[in-house]
C-alpha cells in the first residue's frame, strides 16, 4: 500500500469516529476485530461500519440483539491538500447481531445466523 493511500486510511478513519475513541476492541481467535459503540452500533476491523437498531448500551448486557445496516468504506482517491474521496459498498449479507457475554471477558458473538464464535477483549490471550 502506497504511503498516501495509507494516510488516506487514516483521514479516513479519523473523518468517522476514531476507532481509538470507541474503546477496547473485541478479537476472534484468528485475529479479526470488532467495537461495539454505544453511538454508532458496530465496527469491524477497519472499514465495515454497522448501524444498529437498537443501539447497544454503553455496558455490554448478558445479550444484546440488534438488526444491522453495514457498509465497507474503502479510500478511493487522496488529495494533495489532504482530503479524502471514499466509497461506502452496503453489506447487503449483513443483517443481524447477536452478542451473549458468555463470560466477564469473552462474547459470544452470531452474525446472521452464521455460526456463533466467541472474541475476547484483543488485550487478553487467548488460550493454546
Amino acid at each position: 500500500m502506497s504511503v498516501a493511500l495509507r494516510l488516506g486510511v487514516a483521514a479516513a478513519l479519523a473523518a468517522s469516529p476514531a476507532l481509538a475513541d470507541l474503546g477496547e476492541p473485541w478479537c476472534d481467535a484468528d485475529g479479526a476485530r470488532m467495537w461495539i459503540d454505544a453511538d454508532v452500533g458496530v465496527w469491524f476491523n477497519e472499514h465495515t461500519r454497522c448501524a444498529a437498531d437498537p443501539l447497544p448500551p454503553a455496558d455490554i448486557p448478558d445479550l444484546w440483539q440488534a438488526r444491522l445496516d453495514c457498509v465497507n468504506i474503502y479510500v478511493t482517491e487522496v488529495h494533495d491538500d489532504g482530503t479524502v474521496e471514499t466509497e461506502e459498498i452496503v453489506q447487503s449479507d449483513l443483517e443481524a447481531i447477536r452478542v451473549t457475554r458468555a463470560e466477564p471477558n469473552r462474547l459470544t458473538v452470531e452474525l446472521s445466523g452464521a455460526p456463533a464464535f466467541d472474541m475476547i477483549h484483543c488485550h487478553s490471550q487467548w488460550p493454546n
